[in-house]
């Protein structure tokens, strides 16, 4: 790889139309083997910039590895791919933009104010609205307090009030 850059290095300089073009161009660490700040051109530098345009290119980081021979993922992401600002700013545009809704201190005109006892119209009382910032399911947005006496959920879901410590032993085998 030294040869090839130093012949093309040689005629890049060549090209230069005039005499102050080709004193910039020899100025330039342009097809050098090594720039001023001490990287070199070689295969291993070849292995950096592949792998971090296969994830510039949006490709499965799983097969970002494959194609670099790794044995620990770790390796192709956090030594070989190499993320420049562009690369964070690209990521935030992606994102989706906020969902629209109205402040916290505007009342949405459909909805009912939230603490006023809502009545049908045969005048039975009605649920309280729940304003949309309560996640959903929740009536009144409070939590349910754990019991006092912990117990361990029946489906061993990990939704017990024990430590993982206390579940009894079928959980404990269910779980691992």
């Amino acid at each position: 790889m030294r040869v090839d850059l130093a012949a093309a290095r040689k005629v890049w300089l060549q090209e230069a139309e005039t005499d102050p073009g080709r004193v910039e161009r020899e100025k330039s660490d342009f097809l050098k083997y090594k720039d001023y700040q001490g990287r070199f051109a070689d295969f291993h530098a070849n292995r950096h910039t592949f792998i971090s345009n296969l994830s510039k290119a949006n490709v499965a980081p799983k097969v970002t590895q494959s194609l670099a021979r790794h044995s620990d993922i770790r390796i192709t992401m956090g030594a070989y791919t190499h993320l420049d600002l562009a690369d964070h700013t690209n990521a935030i545009d992606a994102l989706p933009a906020p969902p629209k809704e109205p402040h916290l201190d505007q009342q949405d005109e459909k909805a009912p104010a939230v603490g006023v006892e809502q009545r049908a119209a045969d005048g039975s009382p009605q649920p309280e609205v729940v304003p949309y910032t309560v996640p959903r399911g929740a009536h009144n947005g409070a939590r349910q307090l754990p019991s006092k006496t912990p117990q361990a959920a029946s489906d061993c879901s990990g939704e017990a009030d024990l430590p993982s410590d206390e579940c009894p032993e079928e959980c404990e085998a269910r779980n691992r």
